[in-house]
């Protein structure tokens, strides 16, 4: 897929939900002293819950719904699926209720702050940046009353640690500039 014109609209636009999805969201199972939780019931209940999951979700087999089921059993909580969107656990959610079974869905906090930063994400950060210190040092400039400073070297200081911070960052912007247009070419091929 040629991404350009989607990334065009992203720089536009501040809602990045619409560019990379929504945080993963995981369905939680516990087990309650409902009948179908008896020890006799096993594959009854293991088959009604396989039965209320929407087809498709990757990872999701009879084995790992037998491993949510023994965990919920011996802890009273398990997670049933893990890194589903919003629709696929709210389904869920709402198919095992109908049984009276207890069952919750919920955004998995912080998942988007632990993934690796993707090539754009990371060229737009750094653009970001070399603007808020480009405006700093403006504003250090402006601010430079020549009079008024302690002395000369303190205001030098000042205003070199502003530029030589532009400077990095500048560096920095080019090196995720030519890191972005190898991943485009990267996935282009």
């Amino acid at each position: 897929y040629d991404l350009r014109g989607l990334a065009g609209l992203a720089y536009l636009k501040t809602n990045a939900t619409r560019l990379f999805g929504p945080p993963p969201w995981r369905v939680l199972i516990g087990r309650t002293d409902h009948w179908a939780w008896a020890p006799d019931q096993r594959d009854y209940c293991i088959k009604l819950i396989a039965s209320s999951i929407p087809n498709g979700i990757a990872g999701v087999t009879v084995q790992s719904i037998e491993a949510a089921y023994e965990e919920a059993f011996e802890t009273r909580v398990a997670v049933l699926l893990d890194r589903v969107s919003e629709e696929q656990a709210k389904d869920t959610v709402n198919e095992i209720e109908e049984y009276g079974l207890a069952v919750k869905a919920e955004p998995i906090e912080g998942e988007r702050s632990n993934e690796k930063e993707s090539p754009i994400i990371y060229f737009r950060r750094i653009q970001r940046e070399i603007a808020e210190v480009s405006e700093s040092l403006r504003e250090a400039a402006v601010t430079l009353d020549v009079e008024t400073a302690n002395s000369e070297e303190e205001s030098n200081a000042e205003f070199e640690k502003w530029v030589d911070m532009v400077r990095g960052l500048r560096s920095e912007l080019r090196a995720a500039a030519k890191g972005w247009e190898e991943f485009k070419l990267s996935q282009t091929k």
